[in-house]
């Protein structure tokens, strides 16, 4: 219970800081058990998954809004199919689908066609078919764009535009993001070696690798543990990284619902009926299982791992009241300046500013005044903490589906959550295996 958890942590610092009363400062290694190899999905399969995903729930969109009603007016052609497909627009949904292959195509290109700077003649095809691809995505994007313009949807052109407008400064030309990656390639005067794929502190802002990379490089070995500046310093660079990671799955999985489910209700007809509030629902369902994919593929098991290595070799302190320690151990408790280049166990009493803190990790390099080493500790310091928060995310999802698909009466309101579940139950069941195994190795 909450209650009991508490008092073990007390317990805990009490022990500690009655060791660092009797003057004890041993720092212990921590030691961490190794992971199996846990297969995993590459990037070109996931965007491939989740690009048929995508153009599902957009089918179920569309099922949802244009299928065929008895009361269905006389004065527009009528529909021998279930579904009137004569009012759906073929310009927006070619759109859509282009829009939406842009992850698949740039993933394709980027990290599994493109070569090395060691071969030239290869290079250079690829930028030339890099460039013609990409010169008709761009094309065919604009003249769908054009049409819906010359018939009179000028206006609705906004619901398309804007979104992408906002993409660009927030998260196209993010650090780390693929296009700000693509412009730092051709920003560069001499070529790339294979150094800038490891995680080096040294060039850790000058090329950052594919979303995966920290997953095999940092934190292997905690054999030669690395200095007390360069763990905050990865500290800082692992935590920009989450940062970014969880600003893709947030922003992706609004723009991903947004175009899915509400920018097909915009282009309807204004005096065609259909049910509002279904369509809404399935929006929503689109938002949270987008930001589940998302956050499956990104935050993989051996991720979470180097942050959780990190965490347990950075530490934390917290501040406590000098009038609480003298009253309890009265002059007997060992004070130290902090230094930034030792490490500390746990217990052990620092001085910083004229404030005391208490370090109450087992490994603690991190610096008593800043708040985002304490948040970070807190956070990766368990690490199934992220693990079980995914499990359950992907665990509401199916739930929400299946209590839909049990309270549907309607053919589409059967036919939609059923498809679109085999997604979630692949994502359930590779999160739920992971767990299992994690959870014993750290059992």
């Amino acid at each position: 219970s909450p209650k009991s958890a508490q008092c073990a942590t007390n317990q805990n610092t009490n022990t500690a800081l009655e060791n660092n009363r009797r003057g004890e400062f041993t720092v212990v290694t921590p030691k961490h058990p190794s992971l199996p190899e846990l297969p995993t999905i590459n990037g070109l399969a996931f965007e491939a998954l989740f690009f048929g995903y995508l153009l599902t729930a957009l089918f179920g969109q569309y099922i949802f809004i244009y299928k065929t009603v008895w009361w269905y007016p006389n004065t527009l052609p009528p529909s021998n199919t279930t579904i009137n497909f004569h009012l759906i627009d073929q310009n927006l949904t070619a759109f859509l689908i282009i829009l939406f292959s842009r992850r698949v195509l740039w993933t394709l290109l980027w990290d599994h066609l493109r070569p090395g700077f060691e071969n030239a003649m290869l290079l250079l095809l690829w930028i030339i078919f890099s460039v013609a691809l990409w010169s008709v995505w761009l094309i065919e994007l604009i003249k769908n764009l054009y049409v819906l313009y010359s018939i009179g949807m000028g206006y609705k052109l906004l619901f398309l535009c804007y979104p992408m407008i906002l993409w660009i400064p927030l998260c196209g030309l993010a650090k780390g993001n693929k296009l700000n990656q693509l412009l730092q390639l051709l920003q560069k005067s001499k070529p790339r070696n294979k150094s800038h794929n490891l995680p080096n502190c040294a060039n850790k802002y000058q090329y950052q690798p594919d979303s995966l990379y920290w997953a095999k490089d940092a934190f292997n070995s905690l054999d030669n543990m690395p200095d007390p500046d360069q763990i905050r310093e990865r500290t800082v660079y692992l935590r920009n990284d989450f940062n970014l990671r969880m600003a893709e799955i947030v922003f992706g999985s609004m723009i991903c619902s947004y175009y899915i489910g509400l920018v097909p209700m915009f282009f309807t007809k204004s005096n065609y009926s259909y049910d509002v509030l279904w369509s809404l629902q399935h929006t929503a369902s689109v938002l949270i299982n987008s930001f589940a994919m998302m956050t499956y593929f990104l935050f993989p098991p051996s991720y979470l791992e180097s942050l959780h290595k990190c965490a347990s070799v950075l530490g934390g302190f917290r501040q406590v009241d000098p009038i609480d320690l003298e009253h309890k151990y009265k002059d007997d408790i060992v004070t130290y300046k902090w230094n930034p280049s030792s490490a500390y166990p746990e217990g052990v009493v620092i001085k910083v500013e004229n404030k005391l803190y208490y370090s109450f990790g087992q490994y603690n390099t991190a610096n008593p005044v800043d708040s985002s080493h304490y948040r970070f500790y807190s956070m990766f310091v368990n690490p199934l903490r992220i693990l079980n928060w995914q499990l359950g995310l992907h665990l509401s999802a199916v739930v929400l589906q299946i209590h839909v698909l049990l309270w549907s009466s309607k053919w589409d309101q059967l036919i939609v959550p059923a498809l679109l579940q085999f997604f979630s139950y692949y994502i359930l069941f590779a999160t739920l295996r992971d767990r299992i195994v994690l959870g014993k190795v750290y059992s």
